[in-house]
């Protein structure tokens, strides 16, 4: 019998991502069978895979965790308790496994015996040559490939530490790694589950449990009905997995499936690139996250119990998988309260109210399309949401970023797009200059066409001003890309 594994099981197995995998699928280099890959057929396209080797798997990790500064904060390794679960299941699989094979090992036997009394009896060319290939067959049985065994065994000790989450009706999958419970595992996989308090409260996160074992690692205050409980129900945000699992759950579809928030947060942190631009992260209360799809904006008012409250919109510069830190890009303007209050009067600890999301981005739905970001200046902080988020839920062919500045210093995180390349396999990073005496557009629709000959199955994301964006998609669209993969992000906006 064939041995499959879901893809993205498989993509984990060679260390590559689960684009790259699907990337392969599409042009017919690997075969799927009902979404599973045949062991076999991976190491035939991965022949050299490092199966041994888990280095590429932690870079994504670290990525992963930069992106979500609470997932730092979780030990790596399973509770004991998840431990000795996920042993004994697969100490029963083992058990179970070897009563088939014996019992197949006993059936192949008697038809041997069989085949060979039928032969003596009654001799016949078609008998004997059944007979002489059932002979074959069992000779080689024993022959199992190395390279099959090692996959296989690093497949069994990766279920010790990790589990594997499918979502009815959507079929997206995730893992569950450490002391993760549902709901931090699904938000740092790119899924955009429904959730509120994250705290066990309010019941927005309530999912069913259709297979699989879960186990509830922190009380709740919400109360399942008994009926909902004999159905299966759990609270994603107060239970893990601890074995593979099959829940039915509801997602976000759009940004409209998205309830507005107020949240009175605090600024956390604040770090000045150079004279004028302000990296700032803001807190959320312990209990209380913001919601939101990435590309997405918020409204931030400082000192906002004051008569003296300045507010400005501002794209949110991190990933959705954690809404408790929020990162914002904020490039001071001499003549904007809200910026002025920022800089000179503004200290860690103080407080900051949040209203939002705002707008209606997120990723594109054919999430397993090449995803292409182009950033202008300051736009690369909208940016920055979005491929995070790709990066997290890890279906994207491929992602190439295009990021435009007047001057060197204008890739403020040049290090890190840096890192996102040498960390994945299927990111690349191009940083541009504006050319003095020609549009920034012009020019940068020649660095894709060059790029890129066929623009026809590839989701554009662009951040900038105002008249970059509408030229740049002017060219583009004259470059055969279908107008609705074209889509814009919104940059920060003040009041005067």
């Amino acid at each position: 019998m064939a041995q499959l594994l879901t893809v993205s099981r498989a993509a984990r197995l060679v260390g590559v991502s689960r684009g790259t995998l699907q990337k392969k699928i599409r042009k017919n280099e690997l075969e799927t069978f009902e979404g599973m890959i045949q062991v076999s057929d991976l190491l035939r396209v991965y022949p050299k895979a490092q199966l041994e080797d888990d280095s590429s798997l932690e870079r994504v990790r670290l990525i992963k965790a930069q992106a979500s500064p609470s997932s730092r904060e979780q030990p790596q390794l399973p509770t004991p308790e998840v431990l000795a679960t996920r042993l004994t299941s697969l100490s029963r699989e083992l058990v179970e496994t070897r009563q088939d094979l014996q019992h197949y090992a006993n059936l192949v036997q008697q038809l041997a015996e069989r085949l060979h009394t039928l032969q003596q009896q009654h001799p016949s060319v078609a008998v004997q040559s059944l007979l002489d290939w059932l002979t074959t067959e069992l000779a080689q049985r024993s022959q199992v490939s190395p390279r099959k065994t090692e996959l296989l065994v690093k497949d069994t000790f990766l279920r010790l530490l990790s589990a594997s989450v499918k979502v009815i009706p959507s079929g997206k999958e995730f893992f569950v790694e450490g002391q993760h419970s549902l709901l931090e595992a699904a938000l740092n996989a790119g899924l955009s589950m429904n959730y509120g308090c994250t705290s066990g409260n309010c019941g927005a996160c309530k999912a069913r449990v259709l297979s699989g074992e879960t186990l509830k690692i922190r009380e709740h205050s919400y109360a399942l009905s008994a009926s909902e409980q004999n159905l299966g129900y759990v609270l994603m945000c107060s239970y893990t997995a601890v074995t593979d699992t099959v829940l039915e759950a509801a997602e976000a579809q759009s940004a409209e499936d998205i309830p507005a928030q107020r949240i009175n947060a605090q600024l956390k942190q604040r770090t000045e690139i150079g004279e004028d631009l302000l990296i700032v992260q803001v807190q959320t209360p312990k209990h209380q996250s913001l919601r939101f799809m990435a590309g997405q904006s918020v409204r931030l008012t400082l000192h906002p119990d004051s008569a003296e409250a300045f507010s400005a919109q501002y794209p949110i510069a991190s990933c959705p998988c954690d809404g408790q830190h929020l990162q914002f890009h904020i490039r001071r303007r001499a003549n904007k309260a809200f910026t002025r209050t920022l800089f000179a009067e503004t200290q860690v600890g103080d407080p900051v109210r949040l209203e939002g999301p705002i707008g209606i981005c997120g990723l594109c739905k054919e999430e397993s399309a090449p995803l292409v970001f182009v950033a202008q200046g300051d736009g690369f902080a909208a940016l920055k949401s979005l491929i995070e988020q790709a990066v997290s839920a890890d279906r994207a062919e491929s992602l190439r970023l295009y990021w435009i500045a007047s001057e060197p210093a204008g890739h403020y995180m040049n290090n890190l797009c840096r890192a996102w390349t040498d960390a994945l396999d299927n990111f690349s990073y191009l940083p541009l200059l504006s050319h003095a005496h020609e549009p920034d557009a012009a020019w940068v629709a020649q660095a894709i066409a060059a790029d890129h000959a066929d623009l026809s199955r590839r989701q554009f994301h662009v951040a900038g001003g105002a008249a970059f964006v509408a030229h740049l998609r002017e060219l583009l669209i004259q470059q055969q890309l279908p107008a609705a993969q074209y889509f814009v992000l919104e940059n920060a906006h003040e009041p005067a």
